[in-house]
Order: structure tokens, then C-alpha cells, then sequence
């Protein structure tokens, strides 16, 4: 994933594992230090027959994909080139492999 200033976060998926987080706090798979991130924002998990999903976890400002805007408990698939939107921050998956 790379963020709009170019940063990348690499993120490693894993079947039957725990989702990788994305949130404000130390602890998240991805950290993102931004007052409209929250504590615990969204997860990206892989599902069987390799598909990865996003879903919100209760976050204040809501997470998107391409800029549609995630159900408080929808998981949503996502592929290569999907901008994910973590409060004001948009992540864009450059590669799943």
C-alpha cells in the first residue's frame, strides 16, 4: 500500500490468521499518526480462494473503497489499484500477490 505523500506499508496476509489493523496507535499492522485516524480503524484480511477484504472496525470518520463508504460491520473486497480511505487518508494497494 502507499499512502499520497509516497510512503509504503508493505502488509503480509495470511489464511486463517489474524487480520492485519490500521489505526492511530502502536500495535496496528499499519500505524498512521492522523487526528482523523482512529485508535483501531479498519482491517484488511485474506479470505479463502485468495481474496482480500476490508471492513471497518467502528471508526469515527468510516473508511472507503474508491470512495464508497463501508457499513459499520461490511467487509468489503478489494484488489490492485482499490484506493482504501482510512479517515482523511487515502492508501492505494500497489500490489497483492
Amino acid at each position: 500500500m502507499q499512502d499520497g505523500s509516497g510512503r509504503s506499508y508493505r502488509v503480509s496476509l495470511n489464511l486463517n490468521a489474524a487480520p492485519a489493523t490500521i489505526g492511530r496507535t502502536a500495535g496496528n499492522t499499519v500505524q498512521l499518526d492522523h487526528a482523523s485516524v482512529s485508535r483501531l480503524h479498519c482491517s484488511l484480511a485474506l479470505k479463502p480462494g485468495g481474496q482480500v477484504v476490508v471492513a471497518d472496525l467502528g471508526s469515527a470518520n468510516g473508511t472507503s473503497v474508491n470512495g464508497q463508504l463501508l457499513a459499520a460491520t461490511e467487509a468489503r473486497p478489494v484488489n490492485q489499484g482499490d484506493v482504501i480511505g482510512v479517515g482523511d487518508l487515502r492508501l492505494t494497494l500497489t500490489e497483492i500477490n
